[in-house]
């Protein structure tokens, strides 16, 4: 699965890992797939949703 981890998803958008966490418990972003080694991957799709989140919904 392509994709990244929510330290790069925080880099790129330039938020705090706690804030993408407090996204994802409020449900603005959906929690993320796990991988084997059991990181989450966050796809592309979140930088849009990060970017435009009220008009996701």
């Amino acid at each position: 699965m392509e994709g990244m981890t929510r330290g790069k998803l925080a880099k790129r958008t330039g938020l705090s890992m706690a804030a993408i966490r407090y996204y994802e418990d409020s449900g603005v972003l959906p929690v993320p797939a796990r991988i084997a080694n059991g990181y989450r991957i966050c796809t592309e799709d979140y930088l849009v949703k990060i970017k435009f989140p009220w008009g996701t919904r």
